[in-house]
């Protein structure tokens, strides 16, 4: 824009919006979305190849000079929220990784009726999101999912099984989910429960209601996405991409789950590439995989 004033004949309107965008695109370091902003805003189409010309060196010279990411990466790194990049760490190509190679040593899952003090303990010590269902009737075979909001809503409204006797046996409990009430979508109020903590909702329940029953098969997702111990890492990380998932329950053949995936898993491949080769490298040359599976007890 200075050199606009300076110079006579030249539009120093022109100067202040190419300035504006580059000042901009030093700070967030994009090249399609602002030159598409600036050309709408301005409604000169002419702008185009001027804007993204701004956008690239801005870019490269913040990058160069400064030697960080942009503003929204810093953010992410600030709030420890993994961010997968478009393509699969080269660790995934080079070494064939399965899914039990990079899938997490430790998965909680819940079966289809629980006692309401096991489903309190659990998310208590847990701060997971979704949990995995299985049903013991069929080995422990997944059979859906549930997210940390539903159970809470399901509890707060006291959906319970009629019985009450905390000796009963896992196999005996999960004979009659039709004994519980059925509750509309309607009904779970998830926005007001996000305000109510997990000390709030166990005293929300007296002494006898945490040993009654709870049937999960009602509320639950009955087709969570599963992916086999065999599955190549690099299509997991695909699927993460594509479906924007928050975990992956990974399964043996008996569709048993033996593990999980989450975003967090994925990204340590990327940051850590060369120091995981010798430890996946490892897994994937002898076929072994460490995994500590949680099964609630009733």
């Amino acid at each position: 824009r200075a050199f606009g004033l300076v110079y006579e004949g030249f539009d120093v309107r022109t100067y202040a919006i190419l300035g504006a965008a580059a000042s901009l695109n030093g700070v967030v370091r994009v090249l399609i979305s602002l030159p598409a902003i600036m050309m709408e805003t301005t409604t000169i189409s002419t702008f185009v190849s001027p804007l993204m010309i701004v956008c690239l060196v801005s870019r490269y010279i913040g990058n160069g000079v400064f030697r960080s990411e942009g503003i929204y990466d810093e953010i992410l790194k600030i709030r420890k929220i993994p961010f997968l990049e478009e393509e699969p760490p080269k660790v995934t190509k080079r070494l064939v990784l399965r899914a039990k190679d990079v899938m997490s040593m430790e998965l909680v899952q819940l079966q289809l009726t629980m006692q309401v003090q096991a489903i309190f303990e659990i998310l208590q010590e847990y701060n997971h999101l979704d949990f995995p269902v299985t049903d013991p009737s069929k080995g422990g075979q997944l059979v859906g999912s549930i997210s940390r909001a539903t159970l809470k809503a399901i509890l707060w409204k006291k959906a319970l099984s009629p019985r009450s006797d905390c000796d009963v046996e896992c196999e005996e409990s999960s004979a009659h989910p039709e004994d519980s009430p059925d509750l509309s979508y309607d009904q779970f109020e998830f926005d007001r429960l996000e305000e109510v903590s997990d000390t709030d909702l166990v005293k929300h329940f007296k002494g006898e209601e945490k040993c009654m029953y709870m049937s999960l098969a009602r509320y639950m997702t009955l087709s969570p996405i599963a992916f086999g111990e065999d599955g190549s890492a690099e299509r997991a990380f695909e699927l993460f991409r594509t479906l924007g998932l928050r975990q992956l329950v990974v399964v043996d053949s008996d569709k048993i789950p033996i593990g999980v995936v989450t975003r967090f898993d994925l990204k340590v491949l990327d940051e850590e590439d060369d120091g995981y080769d010798n430890k996946a490298g490892t897994l994937a040359s002898n076929g072994e995989t460490a995994t500590t599976v949680k099964s609630a007890s009733l």
